[in-house]
């Protein structure tokens, strides 16, 4: 019986971790304006691209500085649709515990104003 009431509290618990990390990764608008230096031969539409999704989700982390990034992105096929980044963030949730969370960011350029929209989808 106590061995039943540890894996339940031990769910719960790890379930209730989770739905906070999500919850707060889940306060930002739909679409949120980032700045970005402009590109330059080192420094491609790809990386303005990925720079803005990670910053905008860092904004959201509840310990910034512990998060590490592996994203991807995908170019627009037309040039002007937006680029399409997915990844992973491992940082500390609220109670220290390091966690991976899974994002989309959709993020259009605009180079006439150096500005990025970034749209964020927390998948998991």
């Amino acid at each position: 019986m106590s061995y039943l009431r540890t894996l339940t509290t031990a769910t719960l618990t790890a379930l209730a971790a989770l739905t906070v990390t999500l919850a707060g990764c889940s306060t930002t608008p739909p679409s949120t304006p980032v700045s970005a230096a402009p590109a330059t031969p080192e420094r491609t539409n790809s990386d303005i691209a990925i720079e803005g999704c990670e910053k905008l989700i860092t904004q959201r982390l509840k310990a910034p500085a512990t998060a590490s990034f592996h994203t991807t992105a995908t170019p627009p096929g037309d040039n002007a649709g937006p680029w399409i980044l997915n990844g992973t963030v491992d940082s500390d949730n609220s109670f220290g515990a390091y966690i991976r969370t899974t994002f989309t960011c959709s993020a259009k350029l605009d180079p006439s104003t150096n500005q990025i929209s970034v749209e964020v989808i927390i998948t998991g």
